[in-house]
Order: structure tokens, then C-alpha cells, then sequence
């Protein structure tokens, strides 16, 4: 990570039956570690189809980011996943936390039916996983509003934005003890945004 690079760095707040979401709890601790370098900004986005886009949109307009990284959660994964592709779907049976459920599948009518991330995804699995990061590359970001958020963030690069990069980072659910605490997140999270 260069400092003349501006990056946006997002997480979700609780949704379901997680009242408390470790991408929040993340990007607030990333937020404190760089609080005093203007290039990179945090926003905690609701776990929502339509606001989260709103505001998402509105951030990438006001602050111009060069790359727009993006973290959520995915409790059962065993590995923090650099997810590589997004698909224009959307599960018609989930409600996000709002209780909105998409009538329809497709996110965007007329786009394509998937976005591939334009961040060497590959390069920085490898580099991470020699420094000892339980990371990979994933070509599944779900169904729900993390799939739908990179779609969108993908779309908009393509047509509104193309120097614009972007990726989505799914992690596991932090615990007390083991892989995967907070303190392990966020190291893998700063080795991420050191190889962008």
C-alpha cells in the first residue's frame, strides 16, 4: 500500500441472528489504526440491499477512492476469503436487516451476469499465505448483501469508474481464542491493504 493511493475500507453492522458483526468491529479498529492518514476512510454500511448501496455510492462520489475494500461475514468459512467473482443474484427467500426480500433475482437489470474483482486476488493469496495468513481466493460471495454490494461496486467500476479497484473480503466469525480473534483479523486485514 503506497500513500498516494485513497482507499475506502467498509464493513456491515448486525443483521439476523448476529447482533454484533466482526467486519464492523474490524473496520472500526483499522479506521483507529490509520486515523491520522487522510488516504483512507471507513464506513460501516447496514446490513441492507438499498441503504448500503446509497451510501456506498455516496462515499465513493465524496471521497474518490482509488480502491474500495470491503469486509463482511461469513461464520461458517475457515478461511478469510478474497472473493474473486460476483454474480448479478440475489437469494429471493433472505431478508436482509431491514426485513426488505428482493422480488426478483437479478440485481441489476441488463448487467452482466457476473464481475470478476480487478485486484490481483492470486498474487496477494500467495504473498499472505507464505507470511502464514489462513487466506484464499474465493469464487462464491453468496447470495446475499455482500454479493450484492460487490456486484454493485464491480458495476460501477466498469461503467462509472474503471481506474477504480475492488474486492470483498468475507471473514469468519471472531472468537475469544483459536484462528480467528480479532486481534488476527485485523493483522490479516493490514497485510491485505499492504499488498493492494
Amino acid at each position: 500500500m503506497t500513500k498516494d493511493k485513497k482507499i475506502l475500507l467498509t464493513g456491515f453492522g448486525p443483521f439476523r441472528n448476529h447482533g454484533e458483526n466482526p467486519s464492523e468491529i474490524l473496520v472500526r479498529k483499522l479506521s483507529t489504526v490509520f486515523a491520522r492518514q487522510s488516504n483512507i476512510h471507513a464506513l460501516i454500511l447496514p446490513t441492507e440491499y438499498k441503504r448500503s448501496w446509497d451510501m456506498l455510492e455516496h462515499a465513493i462520489t465524496d471521497y474518490n477512492p482509488d480502491i474500495v475494500l470491503s469486509f463482511g461475514l461469513a461464520a461458517r468459512r475457515k478461511h478469510i476469503c478474497l472473493e474473486s467473482t460476483a454474480f448479478n443474484s440475489a437469494s429471493t427467500n433472505l431478508a436482509d436487516a431491514s426485513g426488505y426480500t428482493p422480488h426478483k433475482n437479478d440485481l441489476i437489470t441488463g448487467a452482466p451476469s457476473f464481475y470478476k474483482s480487478n485486484l490481483p486476488l492470486a498474487r496477494i493469496e500467495k504473498t499472505l499465505r507464505y507470511q502464514g495468513h489462513k487466506v484464499r481466493v474465493s469464487r462464491d460471495a453468496g447470495d446475499y448483501v455482500c454479493n450484492a454490494t460487490l456486484f454493485k461496486l464491480l458495476h460501477h467500476a466498469k461503467t462509472e469508474k474503471p481506474d477504480m479497484l475492488a474486492t470483498f473480503v468475507h471473514i469468519p466469525k471472531a472468537r475469544p481464542q483459536g484462528l480467528f480473534t480479532h486481534e488476527s483479523l485485523q493483522e490479516t486485514a493490514l497485510a491485505i491493504l499492504d499488498n493492494v
